[in-house]
């Protein structure tokens, strides 16, 4: 093979981004792009004075590209390997693999708008170049025309801020022992800061505080964590416990924690000896540190699982929290200091539901106290300076290929009143507390026509599929649809409701409530990672007045009544459907609720099955026939007298699952019971709690079991009581109406009497 001269410009980028600690991307694009991966590899072994840097590859099987790029260091390369082709406007309507998962039922066409946008935005980045398979140059730019080489890095060039900063701040420490020798471990200044704090909670020793680290990835938790367990056993701490969901996830954490204990004067074999895993899954991961110059201490890996083993734990690492389902992680705390780390982007971007969750918690709980001092204190830390690569470095995942071509995804903006035309106008507010009602108002607004302009709602484009001989690449195609346009300028989809599915909770429930929506579905096995049951509610759209105001003008005033009525009753039906759903959900939950849900707070499930203004009352209301199956004649003597406190309530509660199962189903919709008194009858009739673990849930010792339960049944009973004698009076056989009317008309005067002196 002849030897062929490399364009120079590939060379200056790469030394350039060594110098910087950027990463450099290159798209190679031909049939041999991959024989070129050798000759960009032997460039940057050149360009980078330390051990050779390996190769990590991606195949289309199992691509896993965001991952990979989240692990190239500074100075390192991306590189895309694409088939040869005419013009790269051949890539804009290439068919994705992903795109098939953006198909549904409703939505079979999907709109390539990513790629064109993101090839055109290869033209503005300095770090990228775009290459044939014989590392020729392709003129996409006029950024790449000239790239010049930075000058050598002296020890004359001031360093920088953060540099600066750590410099100070170790030699500041350098008599402060051990914190002095760890902190010089440190790469960053925001790392040692991070490590300072760690060490200054084990210094405390309470032993009753949470510490949380955040970041992206790169960003060096693992390892201030691994230090700040060093220190802990210079402090003297004995029983350490570090967990991960698998212990080859801490190969960083216990590679600090061996780097920390040699700064600190500790030799291996002597001082402390380590234990391998046997099992061939944990590649023979570190699991066991024991020390013993001073004493025994032991860092010692355990499963999330195993919570029940620290009893005579003193400092508990979690190493990447947030992928440990959240369960488990209140599981591991306890009276001990805890240390967490979670990643809350990047390709392990799960972080966000232990922030959103936990967090809160923990950060409610200690801000404001109920009576008295919080039982442990919480601090949050955060690392925002990346290790790996230098600060602007621009490659970072996102989801924008989602958002940008799935047919099903939707963003809506408040933007400024802006005409101009060229830059994109600024986002005004991202939805917080207080708004997401409005949010919901709008948008509810929008799909029901009423935000929609008649003229713009009756234009419809269509928009045609790009050519794949393309003249030049900066000729941008205009026949794609906007990502940006205003809900003037579009036509809504035609939708008959709104749904949402979240992880049921309290607060949740009671936003989406507020907003209209009614439960129709609730999973009875929680999620692995947040421990909630996923709910989904709906909420039928096209309501009367938004139907009536698409009646077609009629110039016949009987044609408009008989069109009104007709779509009066359309309505009904659009909404009778829905709730049809809710019903059968309730039925299905008050049956569930002694088994799959037994361990909802009595307050989050009535908050499921309250829905009176909702809901219209069921009309089909308890019959005679139907008393007389769930109720005996002795039965109802036994309700009466515990109803006249001559028995206690262990003699009525075989017969409170039927009270509750008839009150909760909305066959005595006349009777009212206070919050209290439903959260009673629903524990005890539907959950099957105990009396005792009752009156400690909902915290009622400031009113009698008794008087509420008798309240209840009170009321109950006196609603049946009426049932009895009206159906008994409609009866054809007279003799029959006579003998119940005879029977149950003492019991309804004594529950009467009863209701009324408050007894």
């Amino acid at each position: 093979m002849p030897r062929k001269k490399v364009d120079q410009r590939i060379r200056v980028l790469i030394e350039n981004n060594v110098k910087t600690r950027m990463r450099s991307m290159f798209v190679v694009v031909g049939d041999r792009a991959m024989d070129q991966v050798v000759v960009l590899h032997h460039m940057i072994s050149k360009a980078a004075v330390k051990a050779r840097p390996s190769v990590l590859w991606c195949y289309k099987k199992d691509l896993g590209f965001s991952r990979t790029i989240e692990t190239v260091e500074g100075g390192g390369a991306i590189v895309l390997l694409l088939k040869k082709v005419d013009s790269l406007q051949q890539l804009y309507t290439m068919t994705m693999d992903v795109h098939s998962r953006y198909r549904t039922a409703a939505d079979l066409e999907v709109t390539p708008r990513f790629n064109e946008r993101f090839i055109l935005s290869l033209t503005a980045c300095a770090n990228c170049l775009v290459i044939d398979d014989e590392l020729n140059i392709l003129p996409i730019s006029s950024a790449t025309a000239n790239i010049t080489p930075l000058p050598p890095k002296s020890s004359e060039d001031s360093p920088s801020e953060s540099e600066l900063k750590l410099s100070t701040l170790q030699k500041s420490l350098k008599d402060r022992q051990p914190d002095g020798v760890l902190v010089d471990c440190c790469k960053t200044f925001d790392q040692a800061n991070v490590l300072l704090q760690l060490i200054t909670r084990i210094s405390e020793k309470t032993l009753s505080s949470t510490t949380a680290i955040t970041a992206a990835r790169g960003r060096g938790k693992s390892a201030a964590l691994g230090l700040a367990v060093a220190s802990a056993v210079a402090y003297g701490y004995s029983n350490i416990f570090v967990t991960s969901p698998f212990p080859e996830n801490l190969k960083t954490l216990f590679e600090f924690i061996l780097k920390g204990l040699d700064s600190l004067g500790y030799v291996k074999h002597t001082d402390y000896e380590t234990t391998q895993s046997t099992n061939e899954e944990f590649n023979k991961a570190i699991v066991k540190v024991a020390i013993y110059r001073d004493h025994r201490q032991t860092i010692q890996y355990i499963h999330p699982t195993d919570a029940h083993k620290l009893g005579q734990a003193e400092l508990v690492v979690i190493d990447e929290a947030a992928a440990i389902p959240l369960p488990l992680v209140k599981s591991l705390m306890g009276p001990h200091l805890v240390f967490m780390a979670s990643t809350i982007n990047g390709y392990e971007g799960t972080g966000k539901s232990l922030s959103f969750k936990l967090f809160k918690e923990l950060r409610d709980k200690t801000i404001n106290p109920v009576f008295c001092k919080p039982d442990r204190e919480f601090y949050e830390l955060s690392l925002e300076e990346s290790i790996r690569y230098a600060e602007g470095d621009l490659y970072t995942p996102d989801d924008l290929q989602l958002l940008s071509d799935s047919p099903s995804h939707h963003i809506f903006v408040l933007l400024t009143p802006e005409v101009s035309g060229k830059t994109l106008p600024e986002v005004l507010v991202v939805l917080q507390k207080g708004y997401g009602t409005r949010a919901l108002q709008l948008l509810q607004s929008y799909y029901n026509g009423d935000m929609t302009e008649q003229e713009a709602t009756n234009e419809t484009s269509a928009f045609p599929i790009i050519q794949s001989q393309a003249v030049s690449l900066s000729s941008s195609s205009t026949e794609l649809p906007p990502l940006l346009s205003k809900l003037s300028e579009r036509k809504p989809e035609s939708l008959d409701y709104l749904g949402v599915s979240y992880g049921l909770t309290s607060d949740l429930l009671r936003f989406w409530k507020k907003c209209g929506f009614l439960p129709v579905y609730l999973r009875q096995t929680q999620n692995t990672l947040t421990g909630e049951n996923a709910c989904i509610m709906l909420k039928v759209l096209n309501t009367k007045e938004n139907a009536s105001s698409r009646i077609d003008n009629m110039a016949i005033d009987e044609e408009k009544g008989q069109r009104s009525c007709e779509i009066s009753d359309k309505v009904k039906l659009d909404t009778q459907w829905l709730r049809a759903y809710s019903k059968d959900f309730r039925k299905r939950f008050i049956s569930l609720l002694s088994s799959s849900f037994r361990s909802y707070h009595p307050t989050l499930a009535l908050g499921l099955l309250e829905q009176k203004n909702i809901l219209h009352p069921d009309n089909n209301r308890l019959s005679a026939t139907e008393i007389s199956f769930y109720f005996s004649a002795t039965n109802m003597k036994v309700l009466e007298a515990f109803c006249n406190n001559s028995v206690d309530h262990h003699h009525v509660m075989e017969l409170l699952p039927h009270i509750a199962k008839i009150h909760f189903i909305g066959k005595m919709p006349d009777v009212e019971l206070n919050i209290m008194e439903q959260e009673v009858l629903l524990g005890l009739g539907l959950q099957y709690e105990l009396v005792k673990l009752l009156k400690k849930v909902l915290k009622s010792c400031f009113l009698s079991l008794n008087k509420v339960l008798s309240q209840s049944v009170n009321q109950d009973l006196h609603q049946q009581h009426d049932l009895i004698l009206k159906s008994a009076d409609q009866s054809d056989d007279q003799e029959l109406s006579k003998k119940r009317a005879a029977q149950v008309q003492p019991m309804k005067l004594k529950a009467v009497q009863s209701l009324t002196t408050g007894r």
